[in-house]
């Protein structure tokens, strides 16, 4: 994200919701929850995320992590309305207690950092 010109300061895992607060270049605040994944296993996030009401101001973005050195980090960006519509269209059973996303439910959002308030 600093590389992309965002201010970041990390939460320090104090809240559940957000694990980066962020400002753009102009002063736009906003806050991320961040998920990892391994080969293209999708990440699981706590019900209270997509349970809360939309957040214009909360993203979340999730990292595919590779395994081979070779590999190419892969970054899915979504807001907090994208990831609650998301969500809800899921035809999978649900883990009591963690739900989220599979590669393919995500796969559309990939690179989309201009979800994000603009550098």
């Amino acid at each position: 994200m600093t590389r992309r010109g965002y201010d970041v300061a990390l939460t320090l895992s104090r809240t559940p919701k957000v694990d980066l607060l962020c400002s753009a270049p102009e002063g736009k605040q906003f806050r991320v929850q961040v998920k990892g994944m391994r080969n293209r296993n999708g990440p699981w996030i706590q019900p209270h995320f997509f349970n809360a009401p939309a957040d214009p101001q909360l993203f979340l973005i999730t990292v595919n992590v590779p395994s081979g050195d070779k590999e190419p980090f892969e970054f899915f960006i979504m807001t907090h309305r994208d990831a609650k519509a998301a969500w809800r269209k899921r035809k999978r059973p649900i883990r009591q207690g963690f739900e989220g996303f599979n590669y393919k439910e995500i796969e559309d959002y990939k690179d989309k950092w201009q979800k994000l308030p603009n550098v």
